[in-house]
């Protein structure tokens, strides 16, 4: 003798002689299959977003210097943003200062910025001077 007790969302739970069986839908299935299908493919991916972030380098300037890197080209400027909130209606300034450094062959973009709202600077270098841009822009 069956008894029903649930019918939700495709799922129906039937009580047999003491037993729980459960029997799912071919739409819930479906559904949770892709959901498990996609969470797969994110979790793959983890590694190629660790490897592509390796290509910024979180060492300051001064670390840099001392590791024998000399600075080729400085261009600093002064960026007007935004204000975060709650100071949203304020513009607020961003130095930036750009630099070049060179080690025998090898060649390094850094970027600092200093902002001024929230006193805190940010620093970052990379090989690739694109990349670095992109980075910041985010």
């Amino acid at each position: 003798r069956e008894i029903q007790l649930i019918e939700r969302i495709g799922v129906r739970c039937h009580l047999k002689y003491g037993q729980v069986f459960f029997i799912i839908s071919r739409r819930f299935r479906s559904k949770a299959m892709k959901i498990s299908l996609i969470t797969l493919v994110m979790i793959s991916l983890m590694p190629l977003l660790a490897w592509s972030m390796n290509h910024v380098l979180k060492e300051s300037m001064i670390q840099l210097r001392q590791q024998g890197w000399k600075v080729e080209e400085k261009k600093s400027f002064v960026e007007s943003r935004p204000g975060k909130r709650p100071y949203q209606m304020l513009k607020r300034d961003v130095q930036v200062v750009l630099y070049r450094l060179h080690r025998q062959e090898q060649e390094m973009f850094c970027r600092v910025e200093y902002d001024s709202q929230q006193d805190t600077i940010r620093e970052m270098c990379s090989k690739d001077e694109n990349r670095l841009e992109s980075i910041f822009a985010d």
